[in-house]
């Protein structure tokens, strides 16, 4: 999934204080590295 928003900085505020306490947000990159170990 992924996230988008307007203003940039609303979106940046929703996922740090609202997103981060129901989910893990991590980055696309992280992920693929993640599935590559198991």
């Amino acid at each position: 999934d992924g996230v988008a928003g307007i203003p940039a900085d609303y979106a940046t505020a929703v996922i740090d204080n609202t997103l981060s306490l129901l989910a893990t947000i991590t980055t696309t990159d992280e992920l693929i590295e993640a599935w590559e170990k198991e």
